[in-house]
């Protein structure tokens, strides 16, 4: 089975969140360990040397948080892609047999607002399907069809964010809008406008 799109699309980031994550880590890392700092210390030490020293621990503490989490972070997010890219099965689910899937896109469904389920959507003559992988929670591993390919409507839309996450993501990516004749889903996907008009193309393509 084809992969949708290549590897590296995935490393793109148009969003900003990427240089955002460590800014707004490190604040608020370094701003709970400075107030926890100034309420530890003994009230032996004045109040001047109590915030000077609170002051120190922050910022330090603020700035080593805001350059080493960002790092682990994305090396684990690019590990978990690698292995869905590569169909490694310790954490793909296989999908239904007997079904003409061609090809395979690793994404997440937007299951509400602020909660998105990670898998991989395939792509075949019947239709779409989602299928999520085994790092979701059991309840949310279920997976489900769209179609029928005639019945498909794609299209793309401005994603909506809450002010808590508008500090992560300065450009909210678009979001890739599925309906059919039993429902409607969004996913979020690597380069929207470049995964849009594949899928348009392949689903005429499988038809």
């Amino acid at each position: 089975m084809e992969n949708l799109i290549p590897r590296e699309v995935y490393d793109v980031d148009d969003s900003g969140y990427r240089q955002r994550l460590g800014l707004i880590t490190g604040i608020v890392f370094g701003l709970a360990m400075g107030i926890a700092c100034l309420l530890l210390t003994p009230s032996i030490i004045g109040f001047g040397w109590r915030a000077l020293l609170s002051i120190c621990a922050g910022v330090f503490s603020g700035f080593a948080f805001g350059k080493t989490f960002p790092r682990g972070f994305r090396k684990k997010m690019s590990s978990i892609i690698d292995r869905l890219y590569a169909g490694d099965e310790t954490i793909n689910t296989r999908p239904p047999t007997g079904k003409d899937l061609r090809y395979r896109l690793p994404c997440s469904w937007k299951r509400s607002e602020n909660f998105a389920v990670g898998g991989i959507l395939y792509i075949g003559p019947e239709g779409l399907l989602f299928v999520p992988h085994k790092i979701n929670l059991p309840r949310d591993r279920s997976p489900f069809e769209m179609g029928p390919s005639k019945g498909l409507q794609l299209s793309l839309r401005t994603q909506k964010l809450a002010g808590f996450f508008k500090l992560f993501v300065p450009h909210p990516p678009s979001v890739l809008q599925v309906g059919w004749p039993g429902g409607s889903a969004q996913f979020l996907v690597p380069a929207p406008d470049r995964v849009f008009k594949l899928i348009e193309e392949r689903v005429r393509e499988v038809v």
